[in-house]
C-alpha cells in the first residue's frame, strides 16, 4: 500500500479498560533486569503539543477495514458486526469499538469542504450507525489522514483539521475540536514507523503504529513483532507500542501460528485489534481470541511491554515481561521449522539462580503441578508459542 503521508490517523472515541496515566519513567520492574527506562537523555520524555486528552489504555478493538478484499463484507454491515461482538461474548471480554477504517467518505469533500460519508455504503450518513453502536454499548471509531489524501487517495485532513475534528465530535454528541473536547478519547496514530514515533508519540496520542502494515502471512506477523521489540522501553500506561491488527482467523497462518501471533501482541501490551470477520469465526479463531488469561496479560496493571530475552539470533526464543505482583508473563516461541525444546533460564528472566517459581499454562489453563528452579523448559511444536506466568515463591496463581 503506497503511504500518500507521514501520519495516517485513527481516531478511537471512547475507551473501556484504563490503567494509570503515569508516565513510564520512574516506574519500578523489579523482576526482570533486562527491561530497560527511557534514556537519560529525555528522548523518550520529547513533548510535542500536547493533545487535551485523558491518557488511558483501552486495547482491545473489532477492526473492520472497508477496502481490498473486506469491502463487500464488512462496508455495509456495521450494525451485524456490532451485533455479533454482542452476541458471542467478545465484548464482554473487552472488545468494545467498532473501527471504520479508510474508504467510509467519499471521493471528494463538499461544497462547503466537509467530508461526506460515501452515499452508496452509508445512504444514512454515521450518525445513525454510531447511534446504533453505542446502543449496543459499544463505541465507535473513525479514520483520517493527517496529510492532503489517505492511503486509498480520499480526502485527508490536511488543512481541515478543525472542521474534521468537529464532523467527528458531532457525531457522537461532542462538538468542539478533539483536542479540547475533555472527554474521555483515545488517539492512534499511524506513520508506519517511519520517523521513530517512539520517541515522540507519547505527547500527542495515545499509540503510535511503529512498523509497516501487517499482512497475512507468517513471514509479515513475525518481521513485525521483532520491529515492534525494539521500541519495548517507550511504551507504557498511557502510551502504547502498536505493531497493527492482528490477522488471527483470516485464512494465512496455522493454527499454532495463529496462537503464536496473539500470545506475542499480548506480551507487548499492543492494542488488540480483531481484523476477521467476526459473524463467521471458526471455533479455533474464537478460542484464540477469547482467551481470558491471556487477554489479562495485555490489560495488566503494570503496563510494562514484554521482549524478546533469549534467542535473538535463533529461532528458539523466549519472551517476558514483569506484571503486578512480582509476577512474569513467560513465552516460549518456536519459529523453526520443527517441534524442539526450548528452555527459559532464570539470568535471562532477571532472577536468582535459587528462586523457586509457581507456574500457570496459559494455554492449557492449569497450574503446573511442580515448582521450577533456575530453568524451565519445555517442548514447543514448530511456529507454535506456549505461554506461561511466573510467579516467584510460593504465592498461589492470581489475576493479572
Amino acid at each position: 500500500m503506497e503511504k500518500m503521508s507521514i501520519f495516517s490517523v485513527y481516531t478511537v472515541i471512547l475507551v473501556i479498560a484504563c490503567l494509570s496515566d503515569a508516565g513510564i519513567e520512574g516506574r519500578k520492574v523489579g523482576v526482570l533486569k533486562k527491561h530497560e527506562e527511557p534514556s537519560s537523555d529525555g528522548t523518550a520524555g520529547i513533548s510535542l503539543p500536547a493533545m487535551s486528552l485523558k491518557i488511558l489504555s483501552g486495547k482491545l478493538v473489532l477492526h473492520l477495514c472497508p477496502i481490498f478484499e473486506l469491502i463487500s463484507l464488512f462496508i455495509c454491515h456495521f450494525p451485524i458486526a456490532a451485533d455479533a461482538l454482542s452476541s458471542t461474548g467478545l465484548a464482554d471480554l473487552g472488545y468494545v469499538y467498532v473501527n471504520i477504517d479508510d474508504c467510509w467518505s467519499a471521493a471528494s469533500r463538499s461544497s462547503e469542504g466537509q467530508l461526506v460519508p460515501d452515499p452508496n455504503t452509508f445512504p444514512s450518513g454515521i450518525t445513525p450507525l454510531a447511534d446504533y453502536v453505542h446502543a449496543k454499548g459499544l463505541k465507535l471509531g473513525i479514520y483520517s489522514d493527517a496529510g492532503k489524501f489517505t492511503c486509498q487517495v480520499q480526502p485527508g485532513s490536511l488543512f481541515h483539521e478543525v472542521d474534521d475534528s468537529q464532523l467527528f465530535a458531532s457525531w457522537i454528541s461532542m462538538r468542539d475540536a478533539l483536542n479540547a473536547t475533555g472527554r474521555t478519547i483515545f488517539y492512534s496514530l499511524c506513520e508506519w514507523g517511519v520517523e521513530d514515533p517512539a520517541l515522540w508519540a507519547r505527547g500527542v496520542g495515545n499509540s503510535w503504529r511503529t512498523t509497516d502494515d501487517i499482512n497475512d502471512t507468517w513471514v509479515s506477523m513475525t518481521t513485525i513483532a521483532d520491529l515492534n521489540n525494539k521500541w519495548a522501553s517507550y511504551a507504557g500506561p498511557g502510551g502504547w507500542n502498536e505493531p497493527d491488527m492482528l490477522e488471527v482467523g483470516n485464512g494465512g497462518m496455522t493454527y499454532e501460528e495463529y496462537r503464536s501471533h496473539f500470545s506475542i501482541w499480548a506480551l507487548m501490551k499492543a492494542p488488540l485489534l480483531i481484523g476477521c470477520d467476526v459473524r463467521n469465526m471458526s471455533a479455533e479463531t474464537f478460542e484464540i481470541i477469547s482467551n481470558k488469561e491471556i487477554i489479562a496479560v495485555n490489560q495488566g496493571s503494570l503496563g510494562v511491554q514484554g521482549r524478546k530475552v533469549a534467542g535473538e539470533d535463533s529461532c528458539l526464543q523466549v519472551w517476558a515481561g514483569p506484571l503486578s505482583g512480582n509476577r512474569l508473563v513467560v513465552a516460549l516461541w518456536n519459529r523453526c521449522s520443527k517441534a524442539a525444546t526450548i528452555t527459559a533460564k532464570w539470568e535471562d528472566l532477571g532472577l536468582e539462580s535459587s528462586t523457586g517459581v509457581a507456574i500457570r499454562d496459559l494455554w492449557q489453563h492449569k497450574d503446573l503441578k511442580e515448582s521450577a528452579v533456575a530453568s524451565f523448559s519445555a517442548k514447543v511444536d514448530s511456529h507454535d508459542c506456549r505461554m506461561y506466568i511466573f510467579t516467584p515463591g510460593t504465592a498461589a496463581h492470581s489475576d493479572i
